[in-house]
């Protein structure tokens, strides 16, 4: 078995099992009263004798969503929720990861992550074994998801077409140049922009005309009592974006350009009233799952 585990700044998702939670988590005393709801609503992670609150319970008990690249303790968290999550049971096996394409050179401090765990997830208790970390670019991955079947072999005709793939995340956005199943290494690169800077432009509207003061990773609850504003945020972004990629692309050179990630499927259609794109497949997950898919073919 092989697990595919894509760690961003907003959300955490691996495949198989469609497993997606925020990447938020703080670490806590446990619980005395524990919540009714759902699994994901209710993840409680005890490693290295420390207790740790995931996703949306993290949420609720004032957790942070803050990135530090150099924080391994965070990848820890969030990438041993997810196979818990994924696996279900005992697991021992290779993981694969993703990097931005601007973060690439860092690939050798994801080895870190190799090694024996004990935890506790949820009141079950499990040992994850991680004998092998793989690590493929961000963006790139969803573009071999569109082109691998689950054992890794080429099943699309756009393995003979020039492909664009932009990857909207919440703090990142990879956009990679793919020709004939090579990457245009000076048409690939990542941008420090993503859906949190239209959210935390909405933090003073939010404040404003609901008069509610929330955190930035809280701000997506509030979002759909505004939704004439959200839209103005969300396109402007959009506009945003395509004006920085045209920098970088000339987009009639591409036969088909491919808006992903879990920002994309908020952001496509008003990128789409510029240029012509389509939205990735399960656009969400598609990173996670074509890791996975990466990894099965470098292994077979």
């Amino acid at each position: 078995m092989m697990i595919g585990v894509d760690i961003g700044f907003g959300f955490t998702k691996a495949f198989p099992g469609n497993v997606v939670f925020s990447s938020v988590f703080s670490e806590q005393g446990k619980r005395q009263l524990k919540m009714q709801g759902a699994e994901l609503d209710n993840l409680e992670l005890e490693l290295d004798g420390k207790n740790y609150f995931v996703g949306r319970l993290a949420e609720l008990e004032g957790g942070t969503g803050t990135f530090d690249r150099d924080n391994i303790i965070r990848h820890k968290v969030c990438l041993l929720t997810a196979i818990a999550l994924s696996a279900k049971e005992n697991y021992s096996g290779p993981i694969v990861l993703g990097l931005p394409v601007s973060d690439f050179h860092r690939k050798d401090q994801m080895q870190q992550l190799k090694g024996t765990y004990k935890i506790k997830l949820s009141d079950n208790q499990y040992t994850i074994e991680i004998t092998e970390v793989m690590v493929f670019p961000q963006g790139g991955a969803a573009y071999f998801d569109m082109l691998l079947s689950d054992d890794g072999k080429v099943i699309s005709t756009i393995a003979d077409q020039r492909i664009g793939i932009v990857d909207i995340g919440e703090k990142t956005l990879d956009f990679v140049m793919m020709d004939k199943m090579r990457y245009v290494n000076e048409k690939t690169n990542s941008m420090d922009t993503g859906m949190h800077k239209a959210h935390l432009r909405m933090l003073p509207v939010i404040q404003q005309e609901l008069g509610i003061s929330c955190l930035p990773h809280q701000i997506r609850d509030y979002l759909h009592k505004l939704p004439r504003q959200t839209e103005a945020e969300y396109r402007r972004l959009a506009n945003e974006i395509i004006d920085n990629l045209s920098t970088w692309w000339q987009f009639k050179d591409f036969d088909k350009i491919f808006i992903g990630g879990g920002g994309g499927i908020l952001l496509h259609k008003y990128i789409r009233e510029r240029i012509n794109c389509d939205l990735v497949p399960d656009s969400q997950i598609a990173n996670a799952r074509g890791y996975l898919k990466c990894g099965t073919a470098t292994k077979s």
